[in-house]
């Protein structure tokens, strides 16, 4: 039983420093995606990354940044072989093309509107001031005639009456 425990705990251990990857590793695998994607803007699509090759004489293989810059230097390079062999297709969207639409509006039906409602106005207002020059006319034979001493308007309610007609013809005048 003890021998089949060491057995399993050395087994998994190997397999786990098997499957380990170094920074160097993990710097190679973004810099690559990074490089490749270099000036693509968004929606670039990430390669699979290759296996990460030995680190060079001036790289360490616990260095980040050296496995990053060596990454990122291979993906540029696998980018430019692949524009120039065109095996990555380029989408490009066509421009958008509007329609020009016609106006929903009914602009000869808003103008024969406003020209019936311009000609009742005038035609009410014509009225109104046909009515006050009838009370007007009527108020000066009133005045002109001649009264039994008992009815006749005193010149203070005389000159009354004489401001609320001009009152009644200024608001006319001005309300339309």
């Amino acid at each position: 039983m003890k021998k089949s425990n060491i057995i399993i705990i050395f087994i998994i251990l190997f397999t786990n420093l098997l499957f380990a990857q170094s920074k160097f590793d993990k710097g190679f695998e973004v810099g690559y995606k990074k490089g490749f994607c270099q000036d693509q803007g968004v929606g670039c699509m990430e390669p699979v990354t290759p296996i990460s090759p030995v680190p060079g004489v001036n790289e360490s293989y616990n260095s980040y940044s050296d496995g990053y810059n060596r990454g990122f230097t291979m993906g540029l390079k696998k980018r430019k072989t692949n524009k120039s062999q065109n095996s990555v297709p380029q989408y490009s969207r066509p421009a958008r093309k509007y329609n020009k639409t016609k106006s929903s509006i009914n602009l000869d039906y808003i103008n024969s509107t406003l020209k019936n409602k311009q000609s009742k106005i005038d035609y009410n207002r014509a009225r109104s001031m046909s009515k006050v020059s009838e009370v007007y006319d009527f108020y000066e034979v009133l005045k002109n005639r001649k009264l039994s001493p008992s009815l006749q308007i005193s010149t203070q309610q005389h000159d009354i009456s004489q401001m609320r007609k001009h009152h009644i013809f200024q608001y006319i005048v001005h309300s339309s």
